[in-house]
């Protein structure tokens, strides 16, 4: 049994048996206890919402739905602190509300049957002491709704919970991890308290972490409702041109680009985006501006914390005719050019501004602009400032071997493997340590 998706089965009345203890040791429980009362608290769940519902119709919809968003999972993984892809339960319900809803779903008894669930789990935390991953989990519940409103002086409930928390730890056990969290939560609290805004700015406008992922998904959503909680391919050359200029739509940054274009561990702040007649027009901050025939896109949005990002593939292109002697880059796979006054030039132009023809040195007044073509099938990925796949490592490696494997698959087929296996690696991705050098609000990139 597959026991990612096999406990929702379970819960709906639609598998006799579940494996927990495989499914319990994958997400990370260490305690038996836990698992115990867990095992417990799934099953009473279980013969409640079946005595109550089983005959309703709805039943297999919500049940799909569940599998699908893998919600059982994330609320567990929510209320024990076991790294899940969410702060809160309010950050997965609403991630939940922007996905693409099958028309079929009963929204209202699925939200209703998810809250049921979170105040069992959360009866759970509370009640089972001398737990090491339920006492953070105890301490997180209680400051959740502090920690949701920014504006919110929380000061002396907030100390009267610390000390009631910190007593209900068993004699001689350990507090360092709860007095870590504690203080890290505290510093956070006081830090949006003190970075208040206007009270005419939204909320979603006042969101102080991440700011750069949340302006991400604004404009993935508007640009690409139609992709549900997995990923989309476009290959159409219209729909490509209306999508990303919808996603780029009052897209233009000098400085502190909150969109990143990636491949690998190279990464460039993108400044703008457009088409021309023949080529679309990738502008970056640092390095000039990219010629592009976009081949096809792919939108991602999968079920995990780093959930949008947008894969563009490049078909190959032809050598610019360039105004001067002898050009330098026709083995590369990406030619660089000098561009100015609609003409192209040997790149090295830009450093001196003279260009040779048939011997005669000739002088260009214009300005100058970096162009580069890929003269080859090539790929790269869009992505907030600082997404995984621009800063860590172990994920851009990773996602590096696949987009190398696209390049070299013979047809679609080939490429739509490719394309699952990293929108699959995707969900393994969490918040790295330079989570901590983002915009404070996401208005500063608006």
């Amino acid at each position: 049994m597959n026991v990612d998706f096999g406990v929702a089965s379970y819960l709906f009345g639609k598998s006799a048996d579940f494996l927990f203890d495989t499914f319990f040791a994958k997400l990370g429980f260490k305690n038996d206890k836990d698992r115990k009362k867990l095992k417990k608290i799934v099953n009473e769940f279980k013969v409640s919402i079946n005595a109550q519902h089983k005959e309703n119709p709805d039943f297999e919809n919500i049940m799909s739905f569940w599998k699908e968003n893998h919600i059982f999972e994330e609320l567990l993984k929510i209320r024990y602190s076991l790294n899940s892809d969410f702060n809160s339960y309010d950050e997965l319900k609403k991630h939940l509300e922007k996905q693409k809803m099958p028309v079929e779903l009963n929204i209202e008894l699925s939200e209703q049957l998810m809250d049921e669930l979170e105040q069992e789990l959360s009866r759970a935390v509370q009640e089972v002491s001398s737990l090491s991953q339920a006492d953070v989990a105890t301490l997180k519940n209680n400051i959740e709704p502090l920690l949701s409103n920014s504006l919110s002086t929380p000061s002396q409930p907030v100390v009267k919970d610390k000390n009631k928390l910190l007593n209900n730890k068993k004699n001689g056990r350990e507090q360092l991890s709860l007095e870590e969290s504690w203080n890290k939560v505290s510093t956070e609290t006081a830090e949006n308290e003190s970075s208040s805004v206007d009270k005419d700015t939204s909320q979603k406008k006042r969101e102080s972490h991440l700011a750069s992922s949340i302006f991400f998904g604004d404009k993935f959503d508007l640009a690409f409702p139609d992709v549900g909680s997995d990923f989309k391919v476009y290959s159409k050359e219209a729909v490509i041109e209306n999508r990303l200029n919808e996603f780029f739509r009052d897209f233009n940054y000098t400085s502190s680009s909150p969109v990143r274009k990636v491949r690998g561990g190279e990464w460039e702040d993108i400044s703008t985006f457009k088409f021309g007649s023949e080529r679309s027009l990738l502008k970056t901050i640092t390095n000039g501006t990219y010629e592009l025939i976009i081949d096809k896109v792919v939108a991602f949005n999968s079920p995990a914390y780093w959930n949008k990002f947008i894969l563009i593939q490049v078909r190959p292109d032809n050598l610019a005719e360039i105004t001067g002697d002898d050009y330098n880059s026709k083995n590369s796979k990406e030619a660089f050019y000098a561009f100015s006054d609609n003409r192209y030039y040997d790149y090295k132009v830009g450093e001196y501004r003279k260009y040779l023809v048939d011997g005669i040195l000739h002088s260009l007044n214009g300005e100058i602009e970096n162009r580069i073509r890929y003269l080859e099938k090539d790929n790269f990925l869009i992505v907030p400032r600082y997404h995984p796949l621009a800063i860590e490592y172990k994920y851009y490696d990773k996602v590096k071997i696949f987009l190398e494997e696209l390049l070299v698959a013979k047809n679609s087929d080939e490429e739509n493997e490719i394309h699952i296996k990293i929108s699959r690696f995707s969900r393994s991705m969490y918040r790295t340590l330079a989570d901590d050098r983002e915009n404070r609000f996401v208005y500063d990139y608006y």
